[in-house]
Order: structure tokens, then C-alpha cells, then sequence
């Protein structure tokens, strides 16, 4: 049988992307998701999505930070830069695994 394995992270990445024909079957307590007729398991194991915005600031109660503030916060070393991964994905048929990361 043909499937796709991903971490949960990925698979919630491309649905909020709506990039592929993504199914969802919900039966009883099982949920299984589908993308081009390949049933998709999850796997923690696998490298995850992580999307964070261009520059993330430190939380503080006492300061909310906006966008142009990165003008001055990033030479003073106030915040990082963000987080761009994307997510390993494994195509599992007969024939073997071919590995993919989506840009």
C-alpha cells in the first residue's frame, strides 16, 4: 500500500497552505487525511515545520513590539531572526521511500 508519512507540524502547515487536494475522513475516533488519493500518517520523529514570522521579538508583558521596531531592536540584539524549516515528507509505496522537503 502507498502512503505518505510527515510530522503533524508539516501536515498542519500544508493544510492551512491549501496547496494540495487534501481529504479528511473522520470515522468513529479515527481520523485519516488523504492528499492525492495517499492516506497521510504523522511520525514525531520526522523534522518538523516551524513558519515563524521574518523577526520575532522577546515576549514581555510590559512592551508590545511592532514591525518597525525591528529597525532598532535587531542592532541592539532585541529579538532573532525567524524560523524558516520546512518539514520532511516520505513517499512510502512498494517500490521503496523517496523523501521530499516543500519549499
Amino acid at each position: 500500500m502507498n502512503y505518505i508519512i510527515m510530522h503533524e507540524s508539516t501536515l498542519n502547515y500544508l493544510i492551512d497552505q491549501d496547496c494540495f487536494d487534501i481529504r479528511r475522513h473522520i470515522g468513529g475516533e479515527i481520523e485519516k487525511v488523504w492528499i492525492s488519493g495517499m492516506e497521510v500518517k504523522t511520525c514525531q520523529w520526522l523534522i518538523p515545520t516551524i513558519m515563524e514570522p521574518d523577526y520575532v521579538f522577546p515576549s514581555n508583558k510590559f512592551i508590545t513590539y511592532q514591525y518597525k521596531d525591528r529597525e532598532w531592536c535587531e542592532p541592539l540584539g532585541i529579538g532573532r531572526l525567524g524560523i524558516k524549516q520546512s518539514g520532511e515528507i516520505y513517499f512510502i509505496s512498494d517500490k521503496g521511500a523517496t523523501s521530499f522537503f516543500p519549499t
